[in-house]
């Protein structure tokens, strides 16, 4: 088990405008990520995950805290404890562009030392799991978005890591490759045992895959919840995203806010907003009489995001 204790990390700016020079990205956290479970760590940008991550991982050290792995402090033998995790981003960076997904893949063996005889045997193997053993003499530049980030996938595991990082790792990715993806994560975790940390701006990715999830805001941990404590809240409410025919005031959102059934409002535009409740009782309340003077142009469901879902506080 990887445990972050009081973990704090501050950054200090050369030039700044601001009267204070220091951004405290991370302000004293505590985290488990244990084996054969699925962390989440949620928060909207700038909330101090990724920042998280590079200190979970060993990339980069704490100011203060400390960082153990069975109870053990990482800085002790940081080499060796590098060696058991990896970090997988959504991003397409971490590649090499000229260099087929084969050739990718050899680099960061190479680079993890791992035995020629057996990374001969795993590179196959690997690139079978991700769905791109017939694309692995292929350069990466003619990759799309998908391949990349499969390979991500593949190059984050080629050390056979105890412990890995996914950084959203589907952001942007088809609804097919996204939900193939979690899949590989889920047996991951739970099937060969390695403990993850995952950080994500689904909600329901969150609440599919995670076994606990720990809330992020502003460096500090707001709370920590269970996957079925946050599948239960977020059905509570539902997000319907209304057009009106003219522009909305707040005479209008106050009334939609004191309305039954009703849990906020947010204004999306100056003619619609997305209110949340239950969709049912969102539509009674929008013929009230009292909205006579609005015109409803069009009316649909929405996904909940994660920045809905925090701005609802339906957390608290």
């Amino acid at each position: 088990m990887i445990k972050g204790k009081n973990l704090k990390k501050r950054f200090f700016l050369k030039k700044t405008t601001l009267n204070n020079n220091v951004i405290e990205a991370v302000k004293g956290i505590n985290i488990e990520i244990k084996k054969g479970q699925i962390t989440g760590l949620l928060g909207l940008n700038g909330a101090g995950k990724t920042t998280s991550i590079r200190m979970l991982s060993g990339e980069l050290l704490p100011d203060e805290g400390t960082v153990f792995e069975n109870n053990s402090p990482i800085e002790k033998n940081l080499t060796d404890f590098r060696e058991k995790v990896n970090v997988i981003s959504g991003t397409e960076r971490g590649l090499f562009w000229h260099l087929t997904a084969y050739d990718n893949l050899t680099y960061f063996a190479r680079l993890y030392g791992i035995n020629k005889n057996t990374y001969k045997i795993r590179i196959p193997n690997l690139l079978k799991l991700v769905g791109l053993e017939k694309a692995s003499n292929q350069r990466v530049e003619t990759f799309s978005k998908g391949m990349k980030q499969r390979l991500q996938f593949a190059r984050g595991l080629i050390n056979n890591p105890d412990y890995i990082f996914f950084d959203e790792p589907t952001i942007g990715l088809d609804v097919d490759i996204a939900t193939e993806m979690r899949q590989v994560i889920a047996d991951l975790a739970h099937n060969n045992k390695k403990g993850i940390l995952l950080t994500t701006h689904y909600l329901k990715e969150a609440a599919e895959l995670c076994d606990n999830i720990y809330f992020l805001r502003k460096g500090e941990i707001t709370s920590k919840e269970s996957s079925a404590e946050l599948s239960t809240k977020a059905k509570v409410s539902e997000k319907v995203l209304i057009s009106f025919n003219k522009v909305v005031n707040q005479d209008l959102i106050k009334l939609l806010k004191e309305s039954d059934g009703v849990l906020d409002v947010k204004k999306e535009s100056p003619l619609s907003l997305s209110v949340f409740g239950q969709s049912n009782l969102i539509k009674k309340v929008i013929a009230n009489d009292r909205l006579s003077d609005y015109s409803v142009e069009e009316m649909k469901k929405e996904d909940i995001t994660l920045e809905d879902f925090l701005f609802t506080q339906i957390t608290k």
